[in-house]
């Protein structure tokens, strides 16, 4: 067909999220390019449904036995597989890897948290990490830890965060412009704060006092936490 396939697999709405700007991209630069995205929700779906008009497919994620993935596999023909951030399923890797299609994982980040019970599966997840063609990992500090899981030092390098290349229109929407009305604040500086955890909010309280000592105008603070209970 003279088209390359390739195969963008994303947990949930934040890789989704993270796969848009690379699939525009990549998209953009090579016309030939045909992706095909997996993803493991049903928000996630949705989010790739109406952020990345560039799909050929779009598809719930096949469970992680070999003869499911292989026949999925033989449906879309990839020529190529990327996992977005840390997705890693063993026979999906295996069954590309084994059939010469280049395995890739991109944005990649090992938490601290997830680190030690990651360090207990080194041995499995070793011979895994060596059939990639090339791990891009966000920072310094997660490249130093998968290539302590064994990654091939040749193979990781470190791209930083692709969320931060996403265009994020800054403009008001008209939920949040009706909230402003509302609460008069359409004449103060309003930092909105998205996503956040506990620790975080108290880090953000906290400065928030700082620039109130050091600016005159008035700050108001919008906080819409990641878990909403």
């Amino acid at each position: 067909t003279g088209h390359s396939h390739i195969w963008v697999h994303a947990a949930s709405v934040g890789e989704v999220l993270v796969a848009e700007p690379l699939i525009h991209r990549l998209a953009k630069k090579n016309p030939t390019y045909r992706f095909f995205m997996t993803v493991n929700t049903d928000t996630g779906l949705r989010t790739a449904r109406e952020r990345i008009p560039e799909l050929a497919g779009l598809y719930q994620a096949p469970f992680d036995f070999p003869w499911i993935v292989s026949s999925f596999i033989k449906k879309i023909t990839p020529d190529a597989l990327i996992l977005i951030e840390t997705e890693i399923w063993p026979n999906m890797i295996h069954q590309c890897s084994s059939r010469g299609i280049p395995v890739t994982l991109v944005n990649g980040r090992i938490s601290d948290r997830s680190f030690p019970r990651y360090k207990t599966l080194k041995w499995f997840m070793g011979p895994i990490l060596e059939t990639f063609s090339a791990i891009a990992m966000q920072t310094e500090e997660d490249a130093i830890k998968i290539r302590a899981l064994d990654a091939p030092e040749d193979k990781v390098s470190t791209s930083g965060n692709i969320k931060f290349d996403r265009k994020i229109n800054l403009a008001p929407s008209a939920i949040l412009n009706a909230m402003l009305s509302r609460m008069s604040w359409h004449d103060s500086n309003v930092i909105l704060v998205g996503s956040s955890h506990d620790k975080d909010e108290e880090e953000i309280l906290s400065a928030l006092k700082s620039m109130r000592s050091d600016i005159d105008e008035a700050v108001k603070l919008i906080i819409a936490p990641r878990k909403l209970e």
